[in-house]
Formats: C-alpha cells, structure tokens, sequence
C-alpha cells in the first residue's frame, strides 16, 4: 500500500483542456473528470505540472449500464448533466499505456463496487 502525505495541499479549479496555471505540484488528483473530456490532453496538462505523482479516479461498469445514473434520489446537478453530456469511459489499458509513453508508472490500483453496476478505479502514476 502506498501511503501519501495530504496535510499540504491547494485546491484549483480551472479548464484542465486549456489551463493557464503556471505552478508546480509535487502531486496532481482528478476525480470523475477525464470522462467529460478530451482525456488525454487534460493528462498533457497535468504532466505540465511536473508532478511526480498523478491520482485519477475513472469509473468503470457493466456495459449495459448508464454512464450516468439518475434517479429519484439525484442530485438536480446530475440529471441537468446527463442532460448536457455523454461521458466516454477510459479503458484502463489505454490510459496506463499513455501514461507509460509520459514517463508515469501506475504503483497503485483500487477498486471500489458502488451501486448500478459500477467501479470506481483510484489509480496511481509515479513520474519514473
């Protein structure tokens, strides 16, 4: 298990597709983003940050099930989104194969059953 210091952090909210942030960070994180993007130039942006770790939660699922689950307990955020987008889930192998080519080594896989036939993934890229 690999372990990671948290207690120092900053939160920016920004376009990851076009960023104009110019800082380094020792580590980057998205959670449930790269769906609802051109993935692989939101990883670009990232990398220009120089990180030497990379965080990113994708969601994983039955084929049959909606990318986006709405129901009568959803938040009015989630149906206006599914109304507005149609996420493209990331297949693992493309996105661990990308981050190879970048210089990242995935260290960590987690996998979390949520309810709909889902998985979150965590995985964990250390720049080599």
């Amino acid at each position: 298990l690999i372990t990671h210091d948290f207690d120092n952090y900053t939160c920016v909210i920004d376009n990851i597709e076009e960023t104009n942030i110019k800082e380094k960070f020792d580590g980057v994180a998205t959670v449930l983003v790269l769906e609802h993007i051109d993935w692989k130039k939101g990883i670009l942006s990232f990398v220009r940050f120089s990180p030497k770790n990379i965080y990113i939660i994708i969601q994983d699922q039955d084929e049959k099930a909606d990318t986006i689950t709405v129901d009568v307990n959803s938040r009015k955020s989630i149906v206006k989104l599914s109304e507005m987008t149609n996420p493209t889930l990331i297949p693992q192998c493309e996105l661990k194969e990308f981050m190879q080519v970048l210089g990242y080594t995935l260290q960590e896989t987690y996998k979390e059953t949520v309810p709909n036939q889902k998985v979150m993934v965590g995985l964990v890229f250390t720049r080599d």
